[in-house]
């Protein structure tokens, strides 16, 4: 771990009005090559395909590069080997556990390692964390959840729009959500491969629909787990995702960044809503938000690497964060990144993770 403690930071951006901010975690699996997502020069950065959908927003991101998502191989419990499918159970939770054999019953150490940041969050701030997902069990055991509740219980994903619809609203016709209903009606009532192109999005304007009514302060957004094999055919991709990955070259690697390309891009509308909508302050509510968007894999080679992860965050969370700049955290690891997001939303998250991760707030990311 690397860092250090700052000062908590102010949560008010107006002399008078208290805004309150809000976070959205989205998750995706399987790592990234580090050129799909940015290429550093003299500099500044250029934005690669899977977030040339965000390039309206370069000033407003914050790419965080070079931290690790540590796990534990429990056979020798000296070690700290990359355990690909522990990956997403690791990333949220600061947990050293997990190695991705299917068992019955699972050993303790496949689990988390306590709440997940995104629940700890939302129990300080006195919210309810809408997990919503897309295929979040496909070729996937449940335990691969990134969302935890303590450490042998996942925050299950609600995994179709029209049961978030009901469950997560109190007047689900609501005028305010007729664009939102319109989206989860045309998905069908069992989600498949060939539905992803309408559930994500309709995951996507859930979220909208939640924060434009001030619902919850706390949204996860997952699609897949660790070893995704969900065929993106609509892109003409020619394998499952997972699979597509394990390849350094073409047309592999096109294909694998085009899938991603494809899921980031989903995000655009409610970045859009954000930066469109007046906050209560004067500013707009893409100030008062942070978008976490998170892969649990690093950049290649080799596949589905461990290490070398970058986060891509949209919005600076009421000026507490850097923006439009690239922050290398060489050393750094998933609990210093969980525990800097809770301080950007003023949550003092304590001792959170592994204790052997001592995690700490990333002071090089704050203003």
């Amino acid at each position: 771990s690397t860092g250090s403690t700052g000062d908590e930071p102010s949560t008010s951006t107006g002399e008078d009005v208290v805004v309150p901010d809000r976070i959205v975690f989205f998750y995706y699996p399987d790592g990234v090559w580090r050129d799909d997502l940015f290429v550093e020069s003299g500099g500044s950065f250029t934005l690669g395909p899977v977030l040339s959908g965000l390039a309206a927003y370069q000033d407003r991101l914050l790419l965080v590069t070079g931290f690790d998502n540590r796990t534990l191989d429990p056979a020798d419990p000296a070690s700290s080997l990359p355990m690909h499918s522990a990956a997403p159970a690791a990333l949220l939770t600061g947990a050293l556990g997990s190695v991705g054999l299917v068992q019955d019953p699972m050993p303790d150490w496949y689990l988390g390692g306590g709440p997940s940041i995104d629940q700890v969050i939302g129990a300080e701030l006195g919210v309810f964390v809408a997990h919503l997902g897309v295929r979040t069990n496909h070729d996937a055991v449940a335990t691969t959840s990134p969302s935890w509740l303590a450490a042998d219980e996942v925050a299950p994903a609600i995994a179709h729009p029209a049961d978030a619809l009901v469950a997560l609203f109190e007047d689900p016709a609501a005028p305010e959500l007729a664009d939102v209903a319109a989206q989860v009606a045309a998905v069908p009532e069992s989600i498949d491969d060939a539905a992803v192109p309408v559930a994500l999005p309709a995951q996507v304007g859930i979220a909208r629909g939640l924060l434009r009514l001030d619902r919850t302060r706390v949204i996860t957004l997952s699609v897949c787990h660790t070893g995704c094999m969900m065929f993106m055919g609509w892109l003409g991709l020619e394998a499952g995702l997972h699979e597509l990955g394990s390849y350094p070259t073409d047309p592999q690697a096109e294909q694998y960044s085009t899938g991603h390309a494809w899921l980031v891009g989903q995000l655009l509308p409610l970045v859009d809503e954000l930066a469109q909508t007046p906050a209560p302050d004067g500013q707009t509510w893409l100030d008062h938000t942070l978008l976490v968007i998170l892969n649990d894999g690093g950049d290649f080679p080799p596949a589905h690497p461990l290490t070398d992860l970058t986060a891509v965050l949209v919005g600076n969370a009421s000026g507490r964060l850097r923006s439009g700049a690239v922050v290398h955290v060489d050393g750094a690891d998933q609990a210093d990144l969980a525990v800097t997001l809770a301080h950007a939303m003023g949550v003092d998250a304590g001792r959170f993770g592994h204790p052997d991760l001592e995690a700490q707030v990333l002071t090089a990311l704050l203003r």
